[in-house]
Parts: C-alpha cells; sequence; structure tokens
C-alpha cells in the first residue's frame, strides 16, 4: 500500500527517523523490517508509523521532508484528527521518493465532486485538465498548494485569449 512517511534530513541529504533509532540513515528503495529500539521518555514502538496523506500537523517539518512509502504487513491505527488521522503501523516499509508538489502530477484528485487530474505545477501552483469557458474569455481554476494535500485555496483568473 501506498502510504507516507515525515524523515528527518541531514545535511548530507540523508534520512533518518525522526524520534527513535535516529543515528541510523535509512536507504531509498530496500525493503526494511520493522525493529524494537526501547528508547527512554518515548512508548515502545516496534512497528513503522505512516499516515495515509503527507500530513500530521501535530509534528514540525522543519528540518523534515515527507516522502511517499510502500507497507506491507500493517494495521491501521486510529489516531486524532489534529495527529493526521488514521496511521498505518507497517511491518515492512519501502521509501519509494520525497513528496514534493511536483510529484503529483498526473494525479487525479477530486475538484468541485468532479475528478480532476492535475497537469502542471508552476510556482507552487496546482493547474488541473479543466476550465469552463463563457463567451469569450477563458476561466481557469488555480489551485495553490497549502501544506494539506485536501484543502486548496481556489482563485480564479481571467485571460483575455478568445475561445
Amino acid at each position: 500500500m501506498k502510504a507516507y512517511k515525515l524523515f528527518r534530513v541531514l545535511k548530507s541529504g540523508n534520512i533518518t527517523s525522526l524520534f527513535i533509532n535516529k543515528k541510523v540513515i535509512l536507504p531509498i528503495g530496500e525493503w526494511l523490517p520493522s525493529e524494537s529500539h526501547p528508547t527512554k521518555g518515548y512508548s515502545l514502538r516496534e512497528n513503522w508509523h505512516c499516515t495515509g496523506q503527507p500530513k500530521a500537523p501535530h509534528l514540525s517539518d522543519n528540518g523534515r521532508m515527507w516522502y511517499e512509502v510502500e507497507i506491507e504487513d500493517y494495521v491501521p491505527f486510529a489516531r486524532p484528527k489534529k495527529q493526521g488521522g488514521v496511521w498505518y503501523l507497517a511491518k515492512m516499509m519501502k521509501i519509494i521518493k520525497p513528496f514534493t508538489v511536483e510529484s503529483m502530477i498526473g494525479t487525479t484528485i477530486i475538484s468541485y465532486g468532479q475528478e480532476a487530474k492535475i497537469e502542471s505545477v508552476v510556482n507552487n501552483t496546482i493547474y488541473l485538465d479543466h476550465a469552463i469557458v463563457v463567451p469569450t474569455i477563458l476561466y481557469t481554476r488555480d489551485y495553490i498548494y497549502e501544506n494539506e494535500i485536501e484543502e486548496y485555496v481556489v482563485q480564479e483568473t481571467t485571460s483575455d485569449s478568445s475561445v
């Protein structure tokens, strides 16, 4: 299953876990079994903790980056909405790639109750594959990425292009 995980990014560009066993550099593209590392001040965390969306409002993004991961042998774990909602506790995880706005190109999302495909991203503005045509003015919906995948601020812009 595709999921997301927030990692600590070192100056070297390598990534590590946020809190538990955080001195170990994690490889990209390899299946990693979960391990148990009792750590003073933390609850025992025997599995990889991942989310269904790249968000965990209770955690800072400072010096960290979201990655798309693939997980196996997992169970859902209900968390409060302020912690991102449902998490997945996985016994196996493979780190795929950093999650960026640009990595959303080609993704289909729901926009105003309709499916829409993300065609391009320019200056963190997401452009979808649909536009509303009104006599001689083209109205295009621009979606601004607001740090949460499912929430977009809508700005309508006009173009003097004739249709």
